[in-house]
């Protein structure tokens, strides 16, 4: 949206709509990892340690948001914010 400040209405609604697909894609990795969470940690409790439970959540969750940093925050990333 930054992008087409200033722009005509046609870039405006262009940006408007790359946004919300955007913003899309984000909730939906975001229910993923609920969805993980949800139906994987009470297993994984049960079947192991909960320390050990923990390492593989804290695991899981630095390597998604190690992934989602280098395709949206950095600087020349995949996907410009």
């Amino acid at each position: 949206m930054r992008q087409a400040e200033g722009q005509g209405p046609e870039e405006q609604a262009a940006a408007s709509k790359q946004s919300g697909t955007e913003a899309g894609a984000v909730a939906g990795s975001c229910a993923a990892i609920a969805a993980y969470g949800f139906a994987f940690v009470p297993a994984m409790s049960a079947a192991m340690a909960v320390t050990d439970t923990l390492r593989i959540l804290i695991g899981f969750h630095a390597t998604f948001l190690a992934a989602c940093r280098r395709c949206y925050a950095l600087k020349g990333a995949e996907v410009p914010g």
